[in-house]
């Protein structure tokens, strides 16, 4: 069936598996508010027993906490049972963007890799609490802070919700080179 809105379509598919269980396949055309948009092309969900697993893909762009994020290519994967609570991003994830703004640091078109504590996932909400964190191998981005050119590399990279960073062999370069 089609679920329409003003400037948006929803396209859902169910069906039972062979257990009794279901699988839903969704699709959003791009919704706009304002200079924001949202993009589901695929979201698949599937009930496992008492779990809940989706997996997809969203392109975004626009406010985000502290700045804007311009083309964010996000994939999407994880589940939700009464238990355990949500789970997002057991597995190394590639995050692109075509441009990112935090405060007055704007970071040019880049693809990163966001890998899961080891044994953990980047996102677990549940009977512990919200816990968020992420690592990178290596970081290596340039764009503008304020108004004079950046370059930001490091060899490993940690960050953890609410405010835990670190980073090591961090290499900054602020002005032209």
């Amino acid at each position: 069936s089609i679920i329409g809105t003003s400037n948006s379509s929803v396209g859902l598919r169910t069906r039972r598996t062979t257990g009794g269980e279901f699988s839903a396949d969704i699709a959003m055309a791009e919704y706009s508010a304002g200079d924001a948009r949202l993009v589901l092309p695929r979201l698949t969900v599937m009930q496992q027993g008492g779990r809940l697993g989706f997996a997809g893909n969203m392109r975004m762009s626009g406010a985000i906490p502290g700045g804007r994020a311009d083309n964010l290519a996000l994939p999407v994967a994880g589940d939700w049972s009464d238990r355990s609570g949500l789970t997002v991003w057991r597995n190394c994830t590639q995050v692109s963007f075509d441009g990112l703004r935090l405060s007055s640091l704007e970071l040019s078109r880049r693809t990163l890799a966001l890998c899961p504590p080891r044994g953990g996932a980047i996102v677990q909400s549940g009977p512990r609490g919200l816990r968020i964190a992420a690592g990178l191998s290596s970081l290596d981005v340039a764009g503008k802070l304020g108004g004079p050119q950046i370059r930001i590399a490091s060899g490993p990279v940690g960050l953890a919700w609410l405010g835990n960073l670190d980073a090591r062999a961090l290499d900054v370069t602020l002005g032209s080179t």
